[in-house]
């Protein structure tokens, strides 16, 4: 594959390669710069941190609509990547950086916190057809029954969704469940991230184009940023850049020139905090999850319910039934923990799976009418009535 970084190797002149103009689908539009834009491109996207093997995995770019979005930047923002990238003047970008080359220091500086402007969603939207496309696909997969959400709105919550919430305690990519402490792996240290923005694309080719459509309940993931943990939701707010949806406000500006990028090592932490008791008895957040459900699961965990209603407490120092599990952390192992007991079929793991799992039963009921629930209408259930 044609080198995307000299970084790595040193050689400069394999970012002037003509292979590389492929990437600009109206290149012929903009000769004698197609290859300073496609290198503007290059490292706005941080193409040389996403893994392709070859050119064409590389998704293209319009560099019309790049140039849209170059102009509402500030003009000492879009002067700083003109000059750097050779649009305006010389090919800095192609020199070799000495450490006594201050001038040249500053500039990649300013061109850098220029460039990470066009790394949000919404940037990346209007010029990358590639991930617009995965965008407006996944979009499909959202519940959205009163419209109150744009595309690339529901694809953010669904983004949070396949990161923060699927799979539970584990990552998505963890492709075994081997019951040992996991081996680090490259992209899970500290140090290592990945772009946020490249995710999208590979969410939908690996699991969302997979899944029905309509599958995923926003209202679900809003009340799990908000009650699961507080210390947890500024995190998420930040991480699918949803400051601004739907009133939801964070303590950072979403256009604040911030590269969004995907933390993994962060997020297993996040994770093994948020589902500290393992795994819950289903995914409350997708429908096709919860009708794969047994009825008999349904009906235990109800009755679980309602002897929790008659005392208002989830505290196993207070129940008097008390259960012990043995859950599984891939960085910490076997624990055991200890929840209440309110019934001899199925208990909850915690007191957040409850709420997610009525607020599923209201939502259903009110905004699924037509679910089938095993072969069945789910409201021939009256699953809602049973609750007490």
């Amino acid at each position: 594959m044609v080198q995307l970084t000299r970084a790595r190797n040193g050689d400069r002149r394999q970012l002037t390669n003509p292979l590389l103009e492929v990437l600009a689908i109206d290149g012929e539009e903009y000769k004698g710069h197609v290859i300073d834009y496609v290198n503007m491109f290059i490292s706005i996207y941080m193409i040389d941190k996403a893994g392709y093997k070859s050119i064409h995995e590389v998704p293209k770019f319009s560099i019309k609509e790049l140039i849209r979005e170059l102009g509402k930047l500030s003009k000492k923002e879009r002067g700083a990547l003109n000059k750097f990238f050779g649009i305006e003047g010389n090919r800095h970008y192609l020199k070799e950086l000495k450490s006594n080359d201050i001038a040249l220091q500053n500039m990649i500086i300013q061109a850098s916190e220029a460039a990470a402007k066009l790394r949000t969603a919404e940037k990346m939207y209007f010029y990358n057809k590639r991930f617009r496309d995965a965008i407006n696909q996944t979009a499909a997969k959202v519940h959205d029954p009163e419209g109150k959400y744009t595309p690339l709105e529901k694809a953010k919550f669904a983004h949070l969704y396949f990161w923060f919430i699927k799979d539970f305690q584990y990552m998505p990519y963890d492709t075994s469940r081997k019951t040992d402490v996991m081996e680090p792996i490259e992209f899970e240290t500290e140090e290592t991230q990945f772009p946020a923005i490249e995710s999208y694309v590979a969410e939908w080719d690996n699991f969302f184009s997979k899944i029905p459509d309509g599958d995923i309940v926003i209202s679900q993931i809003i009340e799990f940023i908000w009650e699961s943990d507080p210390d947890l939701d500024e995190m998420m707010v930040e991480f699918a850049e949803l400051e601004g949806v739907n009133g939801i406000k964070g303590e950072h500006d979403p256009f604040d020139g911030k590269a969004k990028k995907t933390m993994c090592a962060a997020i297993r932490k996040a994770k093994e905090r948020l589902f500290a008791n393992g795994t819950w008895n289903g995914d409350y957040m997708r429908l096709s999850e919860f009708a794969k459900m047994p009825k008999e699961r349904v009906e235990a965990l109800i009755e679980a319910y309602n002897a929790y209603k008659v005392k208002y407490e989830y505290d196993p120092s207070n129940c008097k039934k008390s259960l012990r599990l043995r859950t599984f952390m891939r960085t910490q192992g076997y624990k055991t923990v200890k929840v209440p007991r309110y019934s001899d079929r199925r208990n909850f793991v915690d007191e957040y799976e409850m709420i997610f799992f009525l607020d599923m039963i209201e939502y259903i009921e009110k905004y699924a009418p037509q679910f089938s629930f095993h072969g069945s209408s789910f409201l021939s259930y009256d699953f809602g009535k049973a609750i007490a």
